[in-house]
């Protein structure tokens, strides 16, 4: 068997038929055949080989042609190019299976060379359609339909070097205490928030903006990238936004929080603008009065500092950097030691005593 061939499933309660259409097309396709709708689509479903294409009379028994593709809109292979082959010629025929989602017609008697050709155009087709279905897929958030990290990432970069004479912000948001709507609410839920985020996204914020690329990120993070003139319009819509988004339909309290970072070093990646965006966005999170920050480069300074401490804690452990410190405690009555409180303190060799504070900055 040549697996390199296509297969094509003739459906047709006429066995004359079928011979004539094995004789057409045996050199060029591997052939299956059944005597009924209902009989396609066991194949459809069992068959260990991949159909690629369909010849389906309309008038059989059990399961005429029309039942056919009515039925196969409702299975998993829903896709397969159906080309119609029969002797009614009628138009209302034609225009009904074309309804019904024949991608084709061929009427009998048949034209050998016709019929190949309309097979192979119809093939040929619903590859090219598959292709699409896959590249979109490889580029969109299956969720809400916009473009995925990567593909932002990508189409951000495209911008940015498309445009070097606008000023571009990056701004990421995210939902506050989203975890806390699927606990309550359950998954089905929080996907039904998502979506409406990216809805009120393209609808809303996109048509503001001639230059704009936005995507999901991950989970509840968002983030678009759009070039302005007046940073006053991007904050009014990011603040209507945020109304827009406590006017949801749920018992509860939906925020966005947003971090912004006004692209001013545009050697730097798409990702480490997110990284920016996002270490803004952290600076509101959990506020009641504020949910937009802008980054600036004392974050940035921050950041590194943090990253460095990080860096080299593994090593102040193991060469012994860390002190033990005693605190007293006295009973207020007595006024005699009660107990003590045990502290550890980080002398750095070069930096001095490193507050605890600098260690973890939320403290």
């Amino acid at each position: 068997m040549n697996d390199s061939l296509h297969t094509v499933l003739i459906v047709d309660d006429n066995e004359v038929n079928r011979k004539i259409l094995f004789r057409i097309l045996q050199d060029e396709y591997l052939v299956l055949q059944a005597e009924n709708g209902a009989q396609a689509l066991d194949l459809l479903r069992t068959s260990p080989q991949k159909v690629s294409a369909v010849l389906l009379d309309l008038i059989m028994p059990v399961m005429d042609g029309y039942a056919f593709l009515r039925a196969l809109k409702n299975t998993p292979v829903y896709g397969i190019p159906v080309i119609v082959t029969t002797g009614n010629s009628a138009r209302e025929s034609e225009q009904q299976t074309f309804n019904l989602g024949a991608w084709d017609f061929v009427p009998k008697p048949y034209d050998p060379q016709i019929l190949k050709y309309r097979l192979q155009s119809a093939i040929a087709r619903s590859e090219s359609v598959a292709l699409q279905k896959m590249k979109h897929m490889s580029e969109h958030d299956a969720l809400t339909g916009l473009h995925n990290r990567t593909k932002f990432f990508e189409e951000t970069r495209l911008m940015l070097n498309a445009n070097p004479s606008l000023h571009f912000a990056f701004v990421r948001f995210d939902v506050d205490r989203f975890a806390l709507i699927n606990t309550f609410f359950g998954n089905a839920e929080g996907d039904r928030l998502l979506k409406y985020i990216a809805e009120h996204l393209t609808r809303s914020i996109m048509q503001n903006f001639t230059h704009i690329t936005y995507g999901r990120i991950e989970a509840d993070e968002f983030a678009f990238c759009c070039a302005y003139e007046d940073l006053s319009l991007l904050q009014a819509l990011i603040q209507q936004s945020i109304y827009d988004s406590k006017q949801y339909p749920l018992a509860f309290e939906i925020v966005l929080t947003f971090g912004i970072y006004l692209v001013s070093d545009r050697s730097i990646s798409p990702r480490q603008m997110l990284d920016n965006a996002n270490l803004a966005s952290k600076q509101v999170k959990g506020h009641y009065s504020n949910h937009i920050s802008f980054y600036d480069e004392e974050m940035g300074r921050m950041l590194i500092a943090e990253q460095e401490i990080v860096n080299e804690m593994n090593h102040a452990l193991q060469d012994g950097q860390f002190s033990i410190y005693v605190q007293p405690k006295y009973d207020l009555h007595t006024n005699l030691p009660a107990g003590a409180e045990v502290l550890v303190r980080w002398m750095h060799p070069d930096k001095g005593m490193i507050p605890p504070r600098q260690i973890h900055p939320h403290l």
